[in-house]
């Protein structure tokens, strides 16, 4: 059986795509995920697919996949490499999912998303930090 991640993008170049978000003032939603976490495919299925899909949610943020196990190398926002699990616990998370909403430097600028409850709770949730993370980048928060 295949994951269906519906055009959620895996990514392993955070400089090329810091690079690619600055001065566009769209925040990058970064979902920290790993292969065999149930939570996180129920979130990517029941909540980030649905904003994938969503035209109003693309012209507002990009959205990205980090996988944090089977030794994911990558490069940091500084262009360093680094594996996924680094990543995760330099940002101080301790579950997947994790979501953080960054500016193109790497830096948070909303409320962080850590594990789920409720999916429906969790949208709601999402999308004030969202609000949030898109006031920041207004305000030249970045």
């Amino acid at each position: 059986m295949t994951m269906n991640t519906a055009g959620l993008q895996q990514t392993d170049d955070l400089q090329a795509l810091g690079e690619q978000i600055s001065g566009t003032r769209k925040p990058l939603l970064l979902m920290f995920s790993q292969h065999h976490c149930p939570f996180c495919k129920k979130l990517k299925s029941e909540v980030i697919e649905p904003m994938l899909q969503n035209p109003q949610y693309r012209q507002r943020l990009f959205m990205r996949e980090l996988m944090i196990d089977f030794g994911s190398n990558l490069s940091d926002f500084k262009g360093k490499p680094t594996t996924g699990i680094d990543l995760f616990e330099l940002y101080g998370m301790i579950v997947t999912p994790t979501i953080i909403l960054v500016d193109g430097s790497g830096k948070e600028i909303a409320k962080r998303q850590t594990g789920v409850n409720t999916v429906e709770m969790y949208a709601w949730y999402l999308d004030q930090a969202i609000d949030d993370a898109v006031l920041a980048l207004s305000n030249g928060d970045e």
